[in-house]
């Protein structure tokens, strides 16, 4: 069996899953090793922190958004995310958001799973990134810039007609290794 390469950095092995859970407000309440190594932190540095501080100036805002949207709804979601680490390399990731919840069914905070992507699910998001950054930018990277990556996202998912968790899905399972 030939094994597909994944977008990695050396910090971030085939099998290494990155895990955090955060607060209701996103500061990180627990980081695994493989999370803390992949952003080159210690855990101490982390604990604590807003998981904000972590977002690599490239990842748009709107795709921040729609993931706090569904979360902040109670609903699981999928991203793809640019990262950059504390030594500034920069990587990317398939990350699920669920929801922690209590006994009561209250949501008490979010928990996200990490891992590389192949570099073909990559080539193929990154210029869509570049572009809702870039219309975000243009009308004033605040709340204008906000709904103006808000609109351009929405025309994109209704052309492939797709929500982004479905988007998402189907980008990274259509470039999964398959089993031998």
């Amino acid at each position: 069996m030939t094994k597909t390469a994944f977008a990695r950095t050396p910090r971030i092995g085939d099998n290494d899953i990155l895990v955090c859970k955060t607060d209701l407000q996103g500061a990180l309440t627990y980081a695994n090793d493989s999370f803390a190594q992949a952003y080159g932190y210690g855990e101490r540095d982390l604990i604590g922190q807003r998981h904000n501080f972590l977002r690599h100036p490239e990842m748009p805002r709107s795709i921040f958004a729609a993931i706090w949207q569904r979360l902040q709804a109670g609903t699981e979601t999928f991203a793809v995310l640019k990262n950059r680490n504390s030594d500034g390399v920069d990587y990317w990731t398939f990350a699920q958001f669920s929801p922690c919840r209590d006994a009561a069914g209250r949501v008490t905070g979010y928990h996200t799973v990490q891992r590389g992507i192949s570099p073909a699910a990559v080539a193929e998001i990154a210029p869509l990134y570049q572009r809702l950054r870039q219309a975000e930018i243009a009308a004033g990277d605040d709340e204008p810039g906000l709904q103006a990556g808000n609109r351009m996202l929405d025309h994109h998912l209704a052309g492939r007609h797709q929500d982004y968790d479905e988007f998402v899905l189907t980008l990274v399972l259509q470039y999964e290794p398959q089993a031998a």
